[in-house]
């Protein structure tokens, strides 16, 4: 737990702080205020920093969601892409869903059988929605 506190700047902040304010039961909020003061802390910009701080943490929370789904839905084009720049050979698209999926031998047989069997439209479907989901992602990165 030392080691936590050693390393962690917020921990470490905090506890200099804390050390820095020493022992002061029985002062006025003011009193506390000068002697921080005295000891050449400007307790304004230590105040706007720490509240800068707890908004920061906050929108990364409130934010943490999209950055999740958006890695989970770069992670899912690439498959896609991967898939449809291998759609004729089974030995590659079996090695690329062992390596991106958690499906069993037998569950990437059974979609590579049925991967097989789609029509040359269903198969040109495949590449339109890759083209679709290329233009969402230029868009994205063109909000950035």
């Amino acid at each position: 737990m030392n080691n936590l506190k050693e390393k962690d700047p917020t921990i470490r902040f905090w506890n200099n702080l804390f050390e820095s304010l020493g022992e002061s039961e029985g002062q006025t909020k003011e009193e506390i205020i000068e002697e921080l003061k005295e000891d050449g802390i400007d307790v304004e910009r230590v105040i706007a920093n720490v509240k800068k701080f707890i908004q920061m943490k906050k929108d990364e929370q409130r934010l943490a969601w999209q950055k999740k789904a958006r890695e989970e839905r770069e992670k899912k084009l690439k498959l896609l892409k991967d898939l449809k720049s291998n759609i004729n050979s089974e030995e590659r698209i079996k090695q690329i869903l062992t390596e991106n999926t958690s499906l069993t031998e037998n569950q990437i047989a059974i979609f590579y059988k049925r991967f097989k069997t789609l029509s040359e439209k269903d198969k040109e479907s495949v590449i339109e929605d890759e083209l679709l989901l290329d233009l969402l992602e230029t868009i994205e990165k063109e909000e950035k």
